[in-house]
């Protein structure tokens, strides 16, 4: 059954001007959108109103990744201070490598656009973003950009359930 997905914060990465080594500072400006998400859940990151060609089909979400936290608030702010300083969160320290050094990705995908966290309650962590990873899989033959790894990748009843 599909979740309902609620927005969390949004967020934009704005260029800053440049430090002493001539590389990029970037400033995050963002607004929290339901405060005190202290429960376990799955969190999405994704860039609003824009579309991310994948393997099969476009994402229209534009979903970078997918994860699980046993507290929303502390998890984005581990995103946050990655996206700021290099540190904490994998995904979020991808993300910043990714958009520091390739302008091309910075003009199409950063730049001017609004990123959201999206949550939902579970009371099964593992498994839920286990499922949602393989949805999105089953939808765009690929794993979301910045999901390095693939949690219960080998779990065949999720594969079954999510394919069958």
């Amino acid at each position: 059954m599909e979740k309902l997905w609620k927005e969390y914060a949004t967020f934009k990465i704005l260029k800053n001007g440049t430090n002493k080594n001539n590389e990029d500072v970037h400033k995050i400006s963002y607004e929290v959108i339901e405060e005190k998400v202290y429960f376990p859940a799955i969190y999405r990151i994704q860039i609003k109103d824009i579309i991310i060609p994948r393997c099969l089909n476009n994402d229209s979400n534009g979903i970078l990744a997918i994860g699980q936290t046993t507290n929303l608030n502390e998890r984005y702010d581990d995103i946050i201070t990655s996206l700021e300083k290099w540190n904490g969160h994998s995904e979020a320290i991808l993300a910043h490598y990714i958009y520091t050094y390739s302008d091309q990705f910075w003009q199409k995908y950063i730049d001017k656009k609004v990123i959201s966290v999206c949550y939902y309650k579970s009371d099964n962590l593992d498994q839920d973003e286990t499922r949602e990873i393989i949805r999105y899989i089953k939808d765009f033959g690929e794993p979301p950009p910045f999901n390095s790894a693939i949690p219960g990748r080998y779990t065949d009843n999720i594969w079954n359930e999510v394919f069958g």
